[in-house]
């Protein structure tokens, strides 16, 4: 939900949307099953996940989550914003 003036992205996306956390951690452990050893979770600002919810520590928990998840070797994320590094997303990927 991030507009600049050099950038058209936001505005032809559209509003940030968060997938429910139960939806993304079925496709995860969907894909472990099938083999895959790595994921990324990613969005226009993927650490302002939860902001749907009014949870600001959605991201870290769903991070959390996803690194309880057996054979999963490694998560990444791409696209975050620094405004929204909490304590607690740096705590998860600690």
């Amino acid at each position: 939900n991030n507009t600049c003036t050099f950038c058209i992205v936001p505005a032809l996306r559209g509003k940030e949307k968060d997938r429910r956390p139960g939806d993304i951690l079925a496709e995860v452990e969907a894909l472990v099953a099938e083999g895959v050893s790595e994921i990324t979770l990613l969005g226009q600002n993927v650490n302002a996940y939860g902001s749907d919810i009014g949870d600001r520590e959605a991201f870290s928990k769903l991070l959390r989550a996803c690194g309880g998840i057996e054979g999963l070797e490694r998560v990444r994320f791409t696209s975050p914003h620094p405004r929204d590094f909490t304590d607690d997303v740096i705590a998860a990927m600690a």
